[in-house]
């Protein structure tokens, strides 16, 4: 018997011994919870954005983000709504961080058009990290967004000088009781694709922007769009028609 004890002693030291601090639960090595979902009707269809989360869920750092699951909710009326029934949630997307189709990245921020939302219908959308083993982090918070009318188009107008485009927005005619919240302008080099973000990185609260820091001999792409808040979410008009300038030549 005491042949046994110490044995079965000598072998819980061996144990202690190979060990290296707290043990890591395995739902704490999955990516971390996507906390900055956001939805924004672009023309007639909604835009998702949102931040690459960098830690795992139990606070190491991230370096093994493969890329994420979208999924969307159709708001029913209440009498028939149930979030929790097993097909209220249907599968938008699967985005692969290595080969981005149908996604923009700027920065450390992803980009994706759903162009499917139908208009006066209100969805929820929800996101879930998933590393390259296949395992899923906790999904976000839904967010939720009802498709408004398109705005009217905007008009855009550019005036260059040797150091600046002044580019300016005009609204136009909104819905009654509409007023612009914002103005954004977009910039592309000519024969490229205008982005999905801001050349201000932001709305502005003005209808006018100067664009400096430009190269000379270049032309530019540029468009403007007016964005309203309707119930406090934001809709962004369709853009206008694109146009192109360069620096004015110095007097």
């Amino acid at each position: 018997m005491r042949r046994l004890l110490g044995l079965a002693l000598l072998l819980l030291l061996v144990a202690a011994c190979g060990r290296k601090g707290a043990l890591m639960a395995p739902e704490g090595l999955v990516p971390a919870r996507v906390t900055d979902l956001l939805a924004l009707q672009r023309a007639d269809a909604l835009q998702l954005s949102w931040t690459l989360p960098g830690r795992q869920e139990g606070g190491g750092k991230l370096t093994d983000l493969a890329g994420f699951r979208i999924v969307r909710h159709e708001v029913l009326p209440p009498a028939q709504e149930c979030t929790e029934c097993p097909d209220a949630w249907k599968l938008l997307k699967n985005v692969d961080l290595e080969y981005l189709q149908g996604v923009e990245r700027v920065g450390d921020r992803l980009f994706l058009i759903d162009g499917t939302a139908k208009p006066g219908t209100a969805y929820q959308y929800r996101i879930t990290a998933v590393n390259r083993d296949g395992d899923a982090g906790l999904v976000s918070a839904p967010v939720s967004f009802r498709v408004q009318p398109p705005l009217p188009q905007p008009r855009l107008t550019v005036v260059p000088s040797p150091t600046a485009i002044r580019l300016v927005c005009d609204a136009g005619s909104l819905p009654q009781g509409k007023s612009p919240a914002g103005f954004t302008f977009y910039r592309s080099r000519k024969g490229e694709r205008l982005p999905l973000t801001p050349l201000t990185g932001a709305m502005l609260a003005t209808p006018s922007h100067d664009d400096s820091g430009l190269t000379r001999g270049e032309t530019y792409l540029y468009a403007a769009g007016v964005v309203v808040r309707n119930d406090g979410e934001l809709q962004e008009s369709p853009l206008s028609v694109p146009v192109e300038a360069a620096l004015a030549l110095p007097d």
